[in-house]
């Protein structure tokens, strides 16, 4: 039985795919540890290895090729992507999330949590707070967001390559952590029902000069056709507000995100660096074109040292 399967050209041709599929994944691995750098030598001796081992001599024209795929694929040839990596690498903390198009000679170097990032979304920075961004000289214009310039720094740049590395506090934002609420916003008409806040989060516990960071959940039960403007704010007992923002959403309407059944929006409040310290109530306000839907008390946030 043996001898027959061995005369079986299927049974050897098996064989051999088997042993070539075995080199490429240990030639993948070999070129993930080696950071996209000094990949020729690992891979070379794993081949030489394998080759030998199990005497696939077409493993040599095999890892060839797959060494061409993954450099046309990554980018190894890039030397600003292995610099900017390593560079971040060198320069951030192992938690550090960094947004970056998906350059993976970037990533290998840079070893850090890699976001994909929407910069024509303003709300992107809100929402991921980002702690590195990572711009190709083409991209800077592209950035929605009218506080990047104040809240990033240019600190590294290599080529066409720029890394920014944000200056400010952002509140930490757990979506795990979503408080679900059931506010009706419908200018206090108790036959009316425009739209209902499910969800909120925002840390429950903030800093000095923390940029309190806050996400709302919404349902909409009438399709916006003029601006939204939605007022967050932080008021203490006697109805003084500490911090606010208004967010208009104009654009928007004619889009996609007012016309959901549910969706998300992100709020961003400067905090003082002299603010009393205490608990204070966080109030959201909707506004649609003129008409006041009402503003309600959603949640506490807490100050504190």
């Amino acid at each position: 039985m043996t001898q027959a399967a061995s005369k079986n050209p299927l049974s050897a041709r098996w064989r051999e795919g088997t042993a070539i599929l075995v080199a490429v994944a240990v030639l993948t691995l070999l070129y993930y540890l080696s950071s996209g750098q000094l990949t020729l030598i690992p891979l070379a001796i794993g081949v030489l290895l394998l080759a030998l081992l199990t005497k696939r001599w077409l493993l040599i024209p095999a890892a060839i090729l797959v060494i061409a795929l993954l450099a046309a694929a990554t980018g190894f040839f890039s030397a600003d992507q292995i610099n900017v990596g390593q560079w971040i690498a060198a320069n951030s903390e192992g938690i550090s999330t960094v947004a970056a198009e998906p350059i993976s000679g970037l990533a290998f170097n840079a070893r850090r949590s890699i976001i994909q990032p929407d910069y024509a979304d303003r709300t992107f920075f809100i929402e991921h707070a980002p702690d590195l961004v990572v711009l190709r000289s083409d991209q800077t214009q592209a950035v929605a967001w009218e506080n990047f310039p104040t809240t990033y720094q240019q600190v590294y740049s290599s080529g066409d390559l720029s890394v920014y590395q944000r200056v400010v506090t952002f509140s930490p934002l757990r979506f795990d952590e979503m408080r679900t609420v059931d506010v009706l916003y419908n200018q206090y008409l108790p036959n009316r029902s425009d739209a209902r806040l499910v969800g909120v989060t925002v840390f429950p516990a903030v800093r000095l000069g923390d940029l309190i960071r806050v996400a709302l959940r919404w349902e909409l039960h009438y399709q916006a056709v003029t601006p939204v403007t939605l007022r967050v704010s932080l008021v203490d007992g006697n109805g003084t507000i500490l911090a606010n923002v208004s967010d208009q959403y104009s654009d928007e309407v004619e889009g996609d995100l007012w016309k959901q059944d549910q969706f998300t929006t992100y709020h961003l409040l400067p905090l003082a660096i002299d603010a009393p310290f205490g608990t204070y109530n966080l109030r959201v306000g909707v506004m649609v074109g003129e008409g006041d839907l009402g503003e309600h008390t959603i949640t506490t946030v807490s100050i504190v040292s």
